[in-house]
């Protein structure tokens, strides 16, 4: 008779405890009761609706025109969507473009995201030249933007986006 009523309340206790020590993390209160990796890792879900921002991102690139030798005109610019080059949809691109699995708290991580970077425009170079013969680019400047979040729609208030430059190569 014991036995009938101890193995749900020790399930039960065990649920009630796992979902308060997540709560607990969730709310950032500094309290961080024992749990083993399974159980910290079970209530994660709480994280996904955790955290809310303000503004949201992207990134916008634009790209010269090569010129013929000789030619001494203006430099021509052009808009280039980024995003044409990462055929994955969602936020994937985004992902990428933003080089989200390269940490940078060291000099030698930055120097890698650069080196990234560069390898990444030197490739959207050489597809936009293929895709467009007829309009060699010789320099690609990426920017990440962001702006305030809307309930009109993501790119609702992109004129008010603060641009910062990426890489300029």
């Amino acid at each position: 008779m014991l036995s009938r009523r101890l193995v749900p309340t020790v399930v039960l206790v065990g649920l009630l405890y796992a979902n308060t020590s997540s709560i607990l993390e969730t709310a950032g209160i500094p309290i961080d009761p024992p749990r083993t990796w399974y159980v910290k890792h079970l209530f994660r879900m709480f994280r996904v609706f955790s955290r809310t921002t303000e503004r949201v991102y992207g990134y916008e690139a634009r790209a010269r025109l090569a010129r013929a030798l000789g030619d001494d005109g203006p430099e021509v610019w052009i808009e280039l969507d980024p995003y044409a080059f990462f055929p994955q949809a969602g936020g994937e691109p985004n992902r990428r473009l933003s080089l989200s699995n390269f940490p940078q708290r060291t000099a030698v991580e930055r120097a890698r995201r650069q080196t990234t970077y560069r390898e990444m425009v030197q490739r959207m170079k050489a597809l936009h030249t293929r895709w467009h013969p007829e309009q060699p680019i010789d320099r690609i400047q990426l920017f990440y933007l962001t702006w305030p979040k809307s309930e009109d729609g993501y790119r609702s208030h992109i004129d008010e986006a603060e641009r910062r430059l990426v890489i300029d190569e």
